[in-house]
């Protein structure tokens, strides 16, 4: 939610009313630019396991002397990230075989998938097929991404491989995160990530970004998701990343890295470089459109399961025709705010309206919302770059953090 005024009306003070009621953090401008400056990671505020941490877990989950003939440095290497569930999984799976070796142990880790630096804990369940209005996109993800990285029968058979690279582009709320999240699901362990935080409050991207390239390749079959590339790039800040990227993309022609495919996000093609989306390191560009009717109407279907009876009786030929132009995404907010106004309707107790009065007004918000980030947008062309930036590039930390999608 964005909160804005002219300076002076109280949006700060409104915040911290909203604080005090309902809990939750409270983060000003100046703490942030405070921690920002600080250059520490924020991993660190959050624990993450050293090796010596690893060999304790070890030796207490399958005794001293089993212990002793595993590497615990070598394992820490190959999977930093692991939590002590997931160490306590490989250590119940392999105890009943007798004597086992680091190979066997890392072996299983690699089986089961461990190796992504998703969560996916972290991320929202979705299937590609709840994907509505873009069966084509779809359908070609399914024939040259999930297909060879999941068949290995077909694959081994017909010699299939994923495209190199792969450029999902559209207007926002058209689904392109909402592809990625899939994708994390459906290949788990074969999904990688990198998105802005690779870069904000970091100055070690490109030991992270080597370290993401490196894991993929050890794990591949496998996809390495860039989201939102344009906005990553559209200040040209960060000349030194994209070289980077375009070194590692083209060693991805390689044999022994020709299964990992690159595919990136981008709402402004204008603002990627043109050397990364040439011909060559995107194999394949698939464009993301707005909904038609029928779509949309499937959408809004999908999310009027399980409301109320109330509200959910509208007129859904008068509502799909208000909302042309939406994306799916706006039709999932237009539903959440008409559920907030009749909620509020009945907190208040005054009198309820027609369900279909509710998803217009809706409606007419979304459509405010989306003007206003249209404007902000033009503003945003329109101001001044900043002088680029010159980044350090210190030795990179063993660590991989997890990210979020």
């Amino acid at each position: 939610m964005l909160l804005s005024s002219p300076c002076g009306r109280g949006r700060t003070t409104v915040l911290r009313k909203l604080h005090a009621e309902m809990g939750g953090g409270f983060v000003t401008g100046k703490d942030f630019i405070e921690t920002s400056a600080a250059r520490r990671s924020f991993s660190a505020s959050i624990g993450r396991y050293s090796v010596a941490d690893y060999g304790a877990l070890l030796g207490i989950l399958l005794g001293a002397e089993r212990t002793a003939s595993l590497d615990a440095e070598k394992i820490y290497r190959f999977a930093p990230k692991l939590n002590a569930h997931q160490i306590r999984a490989a250590c119940d799976w392999l105890r009943p075989s007798g004597p086992f070796s680091t190979d066997q142990f890392i072996e299983y880790l690699r089986s089961q998938r461990l190796a992504s630096n998703v969560d996916l804990d972290e991320v929202q369940e979705v299937d590609l097929h709840d994907l509505q209005g873009i069966d084509d996109v779809l359908r070609s993800l399914e024939i040259h991404i999930v297909l060879p990285l999941t068949n290995d029968a077909l694959t081994a058979e017909l010699g299939l491989r994923s495209k190199r690279g792969v450029l999902l582009y559209g207007p926002p709320g058209s689904g392109k995160t909402t592809i990625g999240r899939a994708l994390a699901h459906r290949l788990r362990g074969k999904f990688f990530l990198i998105d802005g935080t690779f870069i904000a409050g970091t100055n070690d991207f490109y030991g992270r970004i080597h370290r993401v390239f490196e894991a993929a390749r050890e794990n591949s079959p496998s996809v390495i998701f860039i989201d939102d590339a344009d906005a990553i790039f559209e200040d040209g800040e960060e000349p030194g990343l994209y070289r980077y990227l375009l070194t590692m993309l083209d060693g991805l022609e390689s044999e022994g890295t020709a299964r990992v495919c690159v595919m990136m996000t981008a709402m402004n093609l204008q603002h990627l470089p043109p050397a990364l989306v040439r011909s060559g390191r995107v194999e394949l560009w698939l464009e993301m459109r707005l909904p038609d009717s029928e779509a949309r109407t499937r959408i809004l279907e999908n999310h009027l399961r399980g409301i109320t009876t109330q509200l959910s009786n509208c007129d859904l030929a008068r509502v799909i025709s208000a909302s042309e132009g939406f994306t799916g995404a706006d039709i999932k907010r237009l539903v959440e705010d008409a559920k907030g106004l009749y909620a509020f309707g009945r907190a208040t107790r005054a009198q309820l309206r027609d369900a279909t009065e509710y998803f217009l007004e809706a409606t007419n918000g979304v459509r405010e919302n989306k003007q206003r980030y249209a404007q902000a947008e033009i503003a945003a062309q329109n101001r001044p770059q900043r002088a680029g930036r010159r980044i350090s590039t210190p030795c990179p930390s063993p660590m991989m953090n997890k990210v979020q999608l």
